[in-house]
C-alpha cells in the first residue's frame, strides 16, 4: 500500500510543486505514493466561497471557520480512515526526524494548511487535529510547511532512495549533525581531503566521522546532546540522576536544591534547562556508561 497525502489548502495549485520532481516526483510517477490537493472553497455554502470570518472577542485578522474546514476534512477523511491528520502551524510540536520517521511508516497524513491568523480551535478538538511546527518561525501559510513535511517524509518511503544507508548516516538520524563529506579533486584550492579519509582504513574512517560528527554537534546545536532521555531525584540527599540521548550516559548532580529539580521537570525545554541551571553549577560524576559507539 503506498503512502497517500491529503493537502486541504487554499491554494492546491501550490501541490505538487518541488515535490514533482527529483526523487519525490519519481516516486509520485511510480506509484510509491499519492498526493490529493483539495480546494477548502469547494465546502464553503455561500456564493462567495467564504472561509474565514473576523475573530471573537476582536483583534486583526481572520479565523478560518470550523463548519467549512470540518466538511473538507470529512471529505478528504472519511470514518475508517486511519491517516493522523495534522494542521500546520508554527505553535505545533517541533517536526523531527523521529516524528517523520513515524509517518513514513503509516498509511499517509491528511494535512491542513492554514491561513489568516488561524483555525478556529473548536475544528481542531472536535477532529483531532495534531498541530506540527516545522521551525520558531511565521510563514505566509501551512503550505511551504507541508511541502516541506512531504518532502522529508517521503524520501524515507521503500524504495525512494537508492541507498538506504545513506539515510541512516543523515543529520539527526543517531542524534547528531552528519559529518563533513568530501570527493574529487584530492585538492582543491589548497585544501586536500583529510588523509584518514583516502587510507582505506574504514574502521578509522568511521571513527574519524563520528567525531567530527559530534564536534559539528557540540558547536552548532549542543542542544542535541543534552536531550535529556531520564530523570531522578532523591531529596534526602540532594542527588539529581540525568540519563542522556543518544549515548545513555548516567550522571549525577550533587546538592541540587529541591526547587531547581521542581523547575527542571517542568521547564519546556529540558536541554536548555540542562544547559543554563545545572550544568557547570554543581559536582558531577559520570557513574553509567551507556551505549558506546
Amino acid at each position: 500500500m503506498s503512502f497517500a497525502a491529503s493537502v486541504l489548502t487554499l491554494y492546491p495549485e501550490m501541490f505538487p510543486g518541488a515535490l514533482g520532481l527529483s526523487l519525490a516526483g519519481r516516486a509520485l510517477e511510480a506509484g510509491i505514493w499519492s498526493l490529493e490537493a483539495i480546494q477548502i472553497r469547494d465546502f464553503a455554502t455561500d456564493k462567495h466561497r467564504t472561509v474565514d470570518d473576523t475573530p471573537a472577542g476582536g483583534g486583526a485578522g481572520m479565523v478560518m471557520r470550523a463548519d467549512v474546514l470540518a466538511r473538507a476534512i470529512d471529505h478528504a477523511s472519511p470514518p475508517g480512515d486511519e491517516r493522523p491528520r495534522l494542521l500546520m502551524s508554527p505553535r505545533g510540536k517541533p517536526l523531527t526526524q523521529a516524528v517523520v520517521r513515524e509517518l513514513a511508516a503509516g498509511p499517509g497524513a491528511v494535512i491542513l494548511c492554514g491561513r489568516f491568523e488561524g483555525v478556529d480551535q473548536r475544528l481542531i478538538e472536535a477532529r483531532e487535529l495534531e498541530e506540527v511546527s516545522i521551525g520558531d518561525f511565521i510563514l505566509s501559510g501551512g503550505e511551504p510547511a507541508a511541502l516541506v513535511l512531504l518532502d522529508a517524509v517521503v524520501r524515507l518511503l521503500p524504495g525512494v532512495m537508492g541507498n538506504a544507508v545513506s539515510g541512516e548516516e543523515e543529520s539527526f538520524e543517531n542524534g547528531l549533525l552528519e559529518h563533513p563529506h568530501y570527493t574529487r579533486p584530492q585538492e582543491f584550492e589548497g585544501r586536500p581531503i583529510p588523509d584518514v579519509l583516502i587510507s582505506g582504513n574504514h574502521k578509522k574512517i568511521a571513527e574519524w566521522r563520528h567525531a567530527e560528527a559530534e564536534k559539528l554537534t557540540g558547536e552548532r546545536r549542543p542542544d542535541l546532546l543534552t536531550a535529556i532521555r531520564n530523570l531522578r531525584y532523591d531529596p534526602s540527599t540532594k542527588l539529581l540522576s540525568v540519563w542522556f540521548t543518544p549515548s545513555g550516559d548516567r550522571y549525577d548532580y550533587e546538592g541540587v536544591e529541591p526547587e531547581v529539580y521542581a523547575a527542571f521537570t517542568a521547564a519546556a525545554s529540558k536541554g536548555r534547562f540542562f544547559n543554563d541551571f545545572v550544568r557547570d553549577r554543581y559536582s558531577v560524576r559520570l557513574v553509567e556508561y551507556g551505549r558506546r559507539r
